[in-house]
């Protein structure tokens, strides 16, 4: 369903293009229900609201055009023809199989919870204490100086030295000089996470001025003292560790927020949940999903029976059931898994009386599902089954479009700019006589610097000549190994260009884009055959356009 409700979507809704919603309406149109009507499909009204949400959706990306080259007619008939076979496929019942109401309810229920639970974040905000002290944290630096020994024991001469009152400096500088130490590192701002584990362990409990006991690492023994802690600003961070203590807030909030339906709505039988043991067998398991005692009985809706309680249990189980039943999980899991239930159920009751189900927001979303779920049952079940296509017409396809599929001409191409046509010209003179472009490049008169702004920089590049400049690739239209060109750019510079090499094109191979030619034959015979039920649909109900000018 989803392949081919993408299909669907390629056909038909890809290819709208992104604009302002600026785009203005100028002509008198019908009303209807307090709504300006484009076109009418069958007494159906396409709204000027609905033409403009075209206008503007971005179905795939970014679409980038400009203004003038949008099909604003081709927008509106691919409207007309989606709403064509929408009304086919309700007469064919489609929007009537329980396969696709389940799919539309599934979906209300969903949009709704999320409309409610965004409605009650969102006034949410971080939690200032806990940003500040993980900041805080995050940002810290220690300065330290540290002396480094091999040997433990002259790592702790130095303590008892230290304990005994002498000054740590002093003590370091005679250990460097003795031979007893083997390094000592100034005082350097470095972060936890520039620091050993054994180091950022004491060092983080350590106040300015301190010393440290000695530290036993991988390369020796270390004694530091801690000269400074520093706290520098970095509002990238702070920015991340904000958003992240809002979605932590969040998280209690909706914690709460259910925990409050649930004991609103809900009433769970506590002994029941207690005794019922899913980690015996599979055979006890299996009579557990017919068990129709209720677990949790919800007001105005159906309750949450043990059976019911199992089948999530066992969706849930992503190994099977019988290995969770032979890890001893299920037990673990079915207090979690019941209240991921209970919450949807409640959630959505709670949806329904504030009235969401009511909203104009809700309303345009379901019916752009339901179209589209629909639109994709009737592409699968009536479009599909007449798409056929052989080897052959893959080949054919191949054969028409064979440029498409094989490797462009490529050339190397090295180059040098001057700001005036007398100058170049006579730099292809002094080349084509064999002056080496190099020496030409240190030496010629006219040159512009590379880093003038528009101007590229051609240097032995392998490049495809379309992606070149219209003026270059004018220019080397025919080039051969060892040419040289001359062309005037847009910005008024002139380029002197040596063909090193030229790469000629190279024929694609049927074979290996055998399946993407598959696809696109694919694709193109849904087109044909969705363009003839439109115009077999247009001969039987009525339409009319009412937006001329476009």
């Amino acid at each position: 369903m989803k392949q081919i409700y993408l299909l669907l979507i390629c056909s038909f809704m890809l290819s709208l293009l992104v604009v302002s919603y600026g785009h203005s309406l100028n002509q008198k149109l019908p009303v209807i229900d307090g709504k300006e009507v484009v076109a009418m499909v069958n007494n159906e009204p396409i709204t000027a609201e609905d033409y403009s949400d075209a206008l503007t959706s971005i179905v795939h990306g970014e679409i980038k055009e400009k203004p003038g080259m949008i099909d604003y007619a081709g927008i509106m008939n691919r409207m007309i023809t989606e709403r064509l076979l929408l009304l086919e496929a309700q007469n064919i019942g489609l929007d009537e199989l329980p396969e696709i109401k389940k799919m539309i309810d599934d979906h209300s229920k969903s949009t709704l919870m999320k409309s409610l639970v965004k409605k009650q974040m969102v006034n949410i905000k971080s939690n200032k204490d806990w940003v500040d002290e993980r900041l805080k944290e995050a940002v810290r630096e220690f300065k330290i100086t540290s002396v480094v020994f091999e040997n433990e024991k002259d790592a702790q001469a130095m303590e008892e030295a230290l304990m005994s009152g002498e000054e740590f400096d002093d003590l370091a500088k005679k250990a460097i000089e003795d031979g007893s130490a083997k390094e000592r590192i100034e005082g350097q701002y470095l972060k936890n996470k520039d620091l050993l584990p054994e180091v950022s362990a004491i060092v983080s409990g350590m106040e300015v001025g301190s010393l440290s006991t000695v530290i036993a690492f991988k390369q020796g023994f270390a004694l530091l003292r801690l000269n400074d802690i520093r706290h520098p600003e970095n509002p990238q961070l702070k920015e991340r560790i904000d958003r992240a203590s809002v979605n932590i807030e969040k998280e209690i909030a909706f914690e709460k927020f259910t925990e409050l339906l649930v004991g609103k709505y809900a009433k769970i039988d506590e002994k029941l949940l207690d005794i019922i043991d899913y980690n015996t067998s599979m055979e006890e398991f299996k009579k557990l999903l017919k068990d129709s005692r209720v677990i949790a009985a919800i007001k105005n809706e159906e309750p949450v029976t043990v059976g019911v309680l199992t089948d999530a249990l066992e969706q849930s189980a992503y190994h099977g059931v019988e290995d969770s039943i032979r890890k001893k999980e299920l037990n673990r899991k079915k207090r979690e898994i019941l209240t991921e239930i209970l919450q949807k159920r409640v959630l959505h009751i709670e949806a329904l009386k504030q009235g969401l189900d009511k909203t104009d927001a809700y309303k345009k979303k379901m019916m752009k599902y339901k179209r589209g779920t629909v639109l994709g049952a009737f592409i699968q079940k009536v479009v599909v089954p007449d798409i056929k296509y052989t080897a052959k017409d893959l080949e054919d396809y191949f054969q028409k479009n064979v440029e498409n599929y094989s490797s462009p001409e490529m050339l190397r191409i090295e180059g040098l700019v001057f700001a005036e046509r007398d100058n170049a010209e006579n730099a292809i003179a002094k080349l084509k006589r064999g002056t080496d472009m190099k020496w030409l490049k240190a030496n010629a008169v006219g040159l512009v610097d590379k880093d003038t702004a528009g101007v590229l920089d051609y240097n032995g590049v392998i490049i495809n000549p379309h992606d070149l400049p219209k003026e270059a690739h004018d220019a080397l239209s025919g080039a051969v190994a060892n040419d040289y060109k001359l062309y005037e750019s847009s910005e008024g510079h002139f380029y002197v260009l040596h063909v090193q090499n030229v790469y000629p094109s190279k024929p694609g191979v049927f074979e290996k884009v055998k399946k993407e030619i598959a696809e696109k034959v694919y694709n193109d015979k849904i087109t044909e055959v969705v363009e003839d039920w439109t115009n077999q649909l247009k001969e039987h109900y009525k339409v009319e356009i009412y937006l001329k000018e476009f």
